[in-house]
């Protein structure tokens, strides 16, 4: 089912970018009209973003938005927000409706697979048009723009973004100190913590989202290898070697800790059925007090999505981050590898290329756009102190804006003030990843896309349908039930996909070397 649905969507999407070429859209029957044939009416542009809407302030911001896209575009733009959760999906089918002008995406939404669907507008015959917008991504880093290409195209504005962490585990520091637990610095200390707050908190299983095995994956291997991507990695001390990763001994190690897990009720029991992305239900129970952790998820959503309600139900709590990246000494965390956490993308179809991409130049270079698309409305999202920071003291958490809105420029970006204790947490985390990456220096793939689309549909549903479940922890017998699949993999052709992604490699590689002399 869920390939015929990939399938589908896929299909659909061609279907779509086919069938508009050259015909006029419509609405509602009508022929929409652009601003050149009904100067009454100003063009509008649509943009989707990730995230919940904030309760009040919206009016405010079109408002002030209003004033300038009219002044500078004769345009006005409104947003929708959609809730995490099956995003990958998700963000196919909202592509697939052909609804939006503009698209906040990322790595997390398959960007590269859109790219190739021609789903996006190919940026690069645009850029003469944007030329701040140019300037400002080769501002420290003349090659951000090359780092998000697609088969050498460029279809995606990336996020500039400096040190940042990555995923790692969330958690009441202040209980730890209670529980007379060890310090929370490797994966023993976490599990201890798991076990621990598990009969604290026996009502609730305290993994609850999907995504956990790609941490604990990365956990047991991210010592030896590189993740490249659920197939396939590269050893530390050979990487221009592809490897299998479920030919890793590491990796029937991480099997078999979450088949113990999941058997010892760490693991929701239900765990398949739960959403990709768990982190609304997640925050739910942890700013009532009803949980004590989120095993996996990301810096930023913690830091965004998380703090304030935690820290305002719960003011006597404290705080603790382990980030998994610095724990395994990877390079995941250089500069470019964030770009792609957040992206904006052009319908390729759109009515208004010039208008799009000239509006996302604004708002990565202007910070009258930047401050309303990211903060909101002054006083009612957000505050500023004296000092230019950003806070939310005395702002309802449901006011603030937490739209990922694709956006993210650390040249306009302000610092936010989140409680002293966290600010102080992130402070250290910054500078723990600038040694990193002064040690390690940046990740030698940034700027490499691989086409996947060997990757035939069997194989996909051999690791759907047979290896995901066991990384879920719902193994009988974690070698047994492996090398099954691996067998099967292996009739699929998978010899075949690895072939292709090490000729990939090799070929990256060797670009690579060729441009650095």
């Amino acid at each position: 089912m869920r390939c015929m649905r990939k399938i589908y969507i896929c299909l659909l999407i061609s279907i779509c970018l086919i069938g508009i070429a050259g015909c006029d859209v419509k609405e509602n029957g009508q022929k929409k009209e652009t601003l050149a044939e009904a100067n009454e009416k100003p063009v509008i542009i649509r943009m989707m973003t990730m995230g919940e809407a904030p309760k009040e302030g919206m009016n405010e911001i079109y408002e002030q938005l209003d004033a300038l896209t009219m002044r500078d575009f004769g345009c006005i733009v409104r947003v929708d927000f959609y809730s995490w959760g099956d995003e990958t999906e998700l963000m196919k089918r909202i592509v697939a409706s052909r609804e939006y002008d503009i698209y906040g995406t990322g790595a997390w939404g398959d960007y590269e697979e859109l790219s190739r669907l021609n789903a996006f507008l190919q940026l690069d015959g645009w850029l003469e048009k944007v030329p701040q917008l140019v300037q400002a991504m080769k501002l420290g880093d003349e090659n951000l723009l090359d780092s998000v290409r697609v088969d050498g195209k460029l279809y995606t504005v990336p996020r500039k973004v400096g040190q940042s962490g990555g995923y790692g585990f969330f958690y009441r520091e202040d209980l730890r100190k209670e529980w007379g637990l060890e310090p929370i610095n490797s994966l023993e200390t976490v599990e201890a913590y798991l076990y621990r707050a598990e009969v604290e908190f026996p009502q609730y299983a305290m993994i609850n989202d999907k995504r956990f095995f790609n941490s604990l994956k990365q956990l047991i291997l991210g010592e030896k290898y590189y993740m490249i991507n659920t197939y396939v990695c590269v050893r530390k001390d050979e990487p221009g070697k592809i490897v299998s990763i479920f030919d890793c001994p590491e990796y029937l190690e991480a099997l078999k800790i979450a088949q113990k897990w999941y058997q010892d009720g760490i693991i929701a029991q239900d765990i398949l059925s739960v959403q990709q992305n768990n982190t609304m239900p997640t925050l739910a129970l942890m700013k009532a007090g009803k949980l004590p952790l989120e095993f996996a998820n990301h810096l930023t959503a913690i830091s965004n999505h998380y703090i304030l309600p935690i820290v305002n139900n719960i003011p006597s709590c404290e705080l603790g981050w382990l980030d998994y990246d610095l724990l395994t000494d990877n390079q995941f965390l250089s500069y470019k590898s964030n770009a792609k956490g957040q992206m904006l993308a052009i319908r390729a179809s759109t009515e208004e290329p010039e208008i799009a991409i000239q509006f996302i130049e604004k708002m990565y270079t202007d910070s009258e756009y930047y401050d309303l698309l990211v903060y909101g409305a002054e006083n009612i999202n957000y505050k500023l102190t004296e000092s230019g920071q950003v806070s939310y003291d005395g702002i309802l958490p449901e006011n603030k804006l937490r739209g990922q809105t694709g956006l993210e420029n650390e040249d306009l970006s302000r610092t936010i003030y989140y409680s002293d204790a966290w600010n102080h947490t992130i402070d250290n985390l910054n500078e723990e990843v600038k040694k990193n990456i002064e040690k390690n220096g940046t990740y030698f793939l940034d700027g490499v896309s691989f086409d996947e689309s060997i990757l035939n549909e069997q194989i996909n549903e051999i690791y759907q349908y047979e290896i995901f479940p066991l990384e879920c922890g719902l193994a009988s017998d974690c070698e047994k039930e492996l090398e099954q699949a691996k067998e099967k993999l292996n009739q699929a052709g998978y010899q075949d996909y690895l072939n292709s992604v090490q000729k990939q490699l090799d070929n990256s590689i060797g670009r690579k070397n060729m441009e650095g002399k």
